[in-house]
């Protein structure tokens, strides 16, 4: 008799099925989203497709420009040139989402230095990426100024130059062990024909040789 009263007063063990229904009547339920609210939220849904489209349409465009597809099925250095830009900008828009954020700092820093060092007129990209980080800093308000303090901005140019100058030191290292083709004829014997490289000293003729007329008739 005390067993039975024992097993009565003891709750039976709920299964899945119970257990779920018990929690999707526990469910709080969508609320609707109130009428003062419609007009904004479908501005939001319009700015979020605009924004979509539009990143679609400028990717495919860049991707299947004449000139960048005839350079990307050729044996041509513009192809990761344009994909380390690419990739800057990303990082560009990643860290200004969250600029407080040291890591995504350190990161734009990193694909803005092998972007320099892979290609030399990446540099006039990263004057332009300068400017919109001052203009950052400076809409941020006094008071909310420290993500850009003088060790963080030490910390990730000195990244950056690494990042510039790692690709040509390896070249260098290399060049010197007798390779059976070296750009240049890099060695650590002659600083003076890596600095050459570095600057691109070779293509300086053509950096003024032709006019805007002359490209555009």
């Amino acid at each position: 008799m005390e067993a039975a009263t024992t097993a009565e007063a003891t709750p039976a063990k709920a299964g899945p099925e119970e257990v779920t229904r018990a929690r999707a009547g526990a469910a709080t339920p969508v609320q609707p989203v109130p009428p003062e609210q419609e007009p904004e939220r479908e501005q939001r849904l319009l700015y979020e497709t605009a924004g979509l489209a539009g990143g679609w349409l400028a990717g495919l465009s860049l991707a299947l420009a004449p000139l960048v597809w005839s350079q990307s099925i050729i044996v041509e250095i513009y192809s990761l040139n344009l994909l380390l830009l690419a990739g800057l900008l990303l990082a560009l828009v990643w860290w200004r989402e969250k600029v407080q954020s040291l890591g995504r700092l350190l990161l734009l820093a990193l694909v803005a230095g092998l972007a320099a060092g892979h290609h030399r007129t990446a540099i006039f990209s990263l004057i332009a990426v300068a400017v919109f980080v001052l203009l950052t800093w400076w809409s941020a308000g006094k008071d909310n100024r420290p993500f850009l303090s003088w060790p963080r901005l030490l910390l990730a140019g000195g990244l950056a130059v690494l990042a510039a100058l790692l690709p040509s030191l390896v070249l260098l290292a290399r060049g010197g062990q007798q390779p059976a083709s070296n750009w240049d004829n890099l060695s650590w014997s002659d600083p003076a024909l890596f600095w050459q490289y570095l600057t691109a000293g070779e293509y300086r003729n053509l950096l003024f040789a032709s006019t805007p007329g002359s490209e555009l008739s």
